[in-house]
């Protein structure tokens, strides 16, 4: 039976997890075995959930959940306990786990954002163009192979061709609780790109790229599995400009008539990942 090491699976997550809060349930890059000289051995996920997507009788479509949120304003914070529908938010998976949907601390939802959700069909392979099926395994290796030139948004490489037509779907626009759930959604690898709403700078990554499934790895009593999490939930980093850029009257320069030139001091926040 085809197996990951904890590298492959650890080359896989970090697609999702570039440019996004977090990933529900997802590892960390560093937390896996990129130093360790004796990777693990993941099993397969057979008491933990859906099968590997190129196992027989695998689920062929799940969902992407996208939570959206920003960053508290500290000056007007209250301690005013948030409402159950964004602190208790969570979603059901295959796993018989919960997913939490509500942003972490520090966050809130933000509402009506937008999200462009691209199929891609195929990726570049030396001179070659390599069409993607992720219900063989052969595709994951050949993404896994690719993960640090996904994350540098490759297209205007050539690196990646995108779908067209029905590869491509708008998800509804977020909703109170900061969240848009698109279903229906074919095995693959996918370029998830936000629309960024007025007065807020996209992260630097605005876009990115990851797979469904999800590939993760979850550690009981001792022993790691990996699983294959066909409903992930990922929420995207924002930082609100809208009182980030100020504008003052630059005094060390004296002006006196209407035809004298005014001088003026313009600061901005930098978006931090």
């Amino acid at each position: 039976m085809k197996k990951f090491t904890n590298k492959f699976v650890a080359a896989v997550a970090s697609l999702a997890m570039a440019g996004t809060l977090c990933v529900a349930g997802a590892v960390t890059v560093a937390g896996v075995a990129w130093a360790s000289s004796k990777p693990g051995v993941p099993q397969p996920s057979v008491k933990m959930g859906p099968k590997a997507p190129w196992e027989s009788e695998a689920p062929t479509t799940g969902s992407l959940t996208i939570v959206k949120c920003k960053k508290k304003d500290v000056s007007t914070t209250t301690t005013t306990v948030a409402s159950s529908s964004t602190a208790n938010a969570s979603a059901s998976n295959e796993t018989g786990k919960t997913q939490d949907t509500s942003c972490p601390a520090g966050f809130e939802p933000l509402k009506d954002v937008s999200f462009t959700v691209t199929k891609v069909a195929s990726i570049k392979e030396g001179t070659n163009d390599v069409t993607l099926n992720l219900a063989q395994y052969d595709s994951w290796q050949k993404i896994a192979g690719i993960v640090s030139k996904l994350n540098a948004h490759p297209e205007e490489a050539g690196v990646v061709t995108l779908g067209t037509r029905t590869d491509v779907h708008n998800m509804t626009a977020t909703d109170k609780d900061g969240k848009s759930t698109l279903n229906n959604l074919a095995v693959g690898l996918y370029k998830i790109v936000e629309k960024v709403p007025d007065g807020y700078g996209a992260y630097d990554f605005s876009s990115f790229y990851m797979t469904l499934p999800l590939i993760e790895q979850k550690t009981d009593n001792g022993k790691t599995t990996t699983v294959y999490e066909y409903n992930p939930v990922v929420k995207p980093k924002n930082i609100d400009l809208s009182s980030a850029i100020k504008k003052n009257v630059d005094k060390s320069h004296i002006f006196a008539g209407v035809k004298d030139k005014i001088y003026y001091t313009i600061t901005a926040k930098v978006n931090k990942t």
